[in-house]
């Protein structure tokens, strides 16, 4: 029998609700069944989780979703002090039990997370509105718009890898090994990558270089002696795409923009 037979039939119909978590490599699964479930060969375990209506209409970038669970589930964890450094993903499968017999009836992922009292709702959006969304636009600016290590800019990180050993942290301050014999400011804007067991690999942005540098935010779990990747960050102009990276070619921006606009009150020619 197919789904839509068993969920139609006045007898047979069995549904029971799955949500399954994803961020990075690691899961959460979870029913609002009584007991736990074997759906493809993982448990889904059982908690008082709910949803909000799955709104069906014809403004998709507006069907969001709203999940509730209990305060404590490992899954809101992830937000205590930050979000994830990843998208975490949220997938609503019905299921029959009795005959495997599943369908998969929302998807998208996690916005934010709202801790009341007891509970914690976790805000998530359907996969169609960043699909909906308009891409970025580029503008006609001076400064180059595309980003570092992207495929516009076409430099590759791994080139301008630096591997460094943690030597001390404090928050969201550490101090790491080398530089690889490259200025403190070397690395102003970039990124420092730690590989993680739940996420693969931890990224923060460095806010100010040098052997002791300051990231964005804290790692949720970093130790002394941890090997870290660092990378360069770039100021977008035509000087550091030319004489740091030798990417002059690619440069995106538009160094000799008019300093007055054609379009203002004022005669510029």
């Amino acid at each position: 029998m197919t789904y839509r037979d068993i969920e139609e039939s006045v007898r047979d119909g069995e549904p029971l609700e799955l949500y399954k978590f994803l961020v990075g490599t690691t899961s959460f699964l979870y029913t609002a069944s009584v007991e736990s479930v074997l759906f493809n060969g993982q448990v889904y375990e059982p908690i008082a989780i709910s949803r909000t209506e799955i709104d069906q209409n014809d403004e998709i970038d507006r069907a969001g979703l709203n999940i509730t669970v209990p305060r404590g589930t490992p899954v809101t964890e992830r937000f205590r002090v930050f979000s994830p450094p990843a998208v975490m993903t949220v997938t609503i499968f019905s299921l029959h039990p009795t005959t495997d017999v599943y369908a998969t009836i929302w998807s998208g992922r996690v916005l934010s997370c709202d801790w009341r009292g007891s509970k914690v709702s976790l805000a998530c959006e359907s996969t169609f509105s960043s699909q909906k969304r308009l891409g970025l636009r580029r503008n006609y600016q001076a400064t180059c718009p595309h980003p570092l290590y992207g495929s516009a800019c076409k430099v590759l990180k791994s080139n301008f890898k630096v591997p460094a050993t943690i030597t001390a942290v404090s928050g969201s301050t550490v101090t790491v090994s080398t530089l690889g014999g490259y200025a403190g400011s070397h690395f102003s804007g970039g990124f420092l990558t730690l590989l993680d067991p739940t996420y693969s690999l931890d990224t923060r942005f460095i806010t100010t270089g040098g052997a002791t540098m300051t990231l964005s935010h804290p790692f949720e779990s970093v130790e002394v002696g941890d090997l870290v990747d660092m990378y360069p960050g770039c100021a977008h102009t035509t000087d550091a795409c030319d004489t740091k990276f030798s990417n002059i070619l690619n440069y995106g921006g538009f160094p000799y923009v008019p300093e007055k606009s054609p379009f203002g009150s004022t005669t510029v020619f």
